[in-house]
């Protein structure tokens, strides 16, 4: 049996991307003997590597005035695939352009998943997915998401399909407690559970007081004897620093910014009982990935 060949693309943040995996659970599930290569930026290859259901990675390096030449460059790349079926997530004008260009013969948008329609890039496409009577205000991205995918394939079951990620690898999440015991063992304690923060965000207007952190962190230490695990990127390790100072029990804060990788920080999330994060990527890491989170 020839597998039907899909292209999805979604140059879309951390956060965005993960959540789109409701809509690739639905299209294999409609679609099983499919085969799904996923097209976003190169940095986004560990996530989508985590991504249920997904076949193969396409990086797209993208060029600042790149436009027309970039765009044939990579639809010559794209032709020699032979895709049957080309959707676009977020359609931006150069990937839409490249699917056409690619002469995917199926080019499917689900922009109305994320609560707008496209103008002429319209043309360009052989499906623009309805949602009629849907009130993206009033849902979850990924609930979106797969809801225009459910109504396109007629799936009658109606089950929602959250978003999920593989399961880790052993050696990204022994990698992970052996930073955590290190870190128990040179602080001196024994913490019964672990509460994983992530303090900042890259807007600082969602951002919440470093006070109000280092409060909750006490009284989490105070009430279930949790280790704080402060995760983040570099750029974060001034907030951190911030929230530690304030916090009465200060040895059992671990600070781990900049010392995970993408995946060892996926493996976190499955090492710790609780992750109290702002409007981030992170918070859609952990919840992907299982682990209760509050924020």
């Amino acid at each position: 049996m020839v597998k039907e060949k899909i292209f999805i693309d979604g140059l879309m943040h951390l956060g965005d991307i993960i959540i789109t995996s409701s809509a690739i659970r639905e299209i294999k599930k409609m679609r099983p003997d499919s085969e799904i290569t996923y097209f976003s930026t190169g940095n986004m290859r560990d996530v989508v590597s985590l991504l249920p259901d997904v076949d193969h990675f396409i990086p797209y390096d993208y060029v600042s005035k790149g436009g027309v030449k970039q765009a044939f460059q990579i639809a010559s790349r794209l032709r020699r695939e032979h895709f049957d079926t080309g959707i676009s997530l977020d359609p931006r004008e150069r990937v839409t352009l490249i699917k056409w260009l690619a002469r995917i013969p199926v080019r499917i948008s689900a922009e109305r998943a994320l609560g707008w329609e496209l103008k002429w890039e319209r043309l360009f496409y052989t499906d623009d997915l309805p949602l009629d009577g849907w009130d993206y205000h009033e849902h979850r991205m990924a609930e979106s998401f797969y809801e225009i995918f459910r109504r396109y394939f007629h799936d009658t079951d109606g089950t929602y399909l959250p978003p999920v990620l593989n399961p880790s690898d052993k050696a990204d999440l022994d990698a992970v407690e052996t930073l955590l015991q290190e870190a128990f063992r040179k602080q001196g304690i024994r913490p019964a559970k672990r509460a994983a923060f992530c303090v900042q965000t890259t807007n600082g207007r969602k951002d919440w007081r470093p006070e109000r952190f280092a409060e909750l962190a006490d009284r989490l230490v105070e009430t279930y004897g949790a280790a704080i695990v402060l995760t983040g990127i570099p750029a974060h390790a001034g907030r951190v620093r911030q929230v530690i100072s304030r916090m009465k029990h200060k040895e059992y804060a671990v600070d781990l910014i900049g010392k995970t990788t993408f995946k060892q920080a996926v493996a976190l999330c499955r090492r710790v009982n609780l992750y109290v994060t702002l409007d981030t990527g992170n918070t859609h890491i952990a919840a992907a990935a299982g682990c209760p989170v509050v924020t």
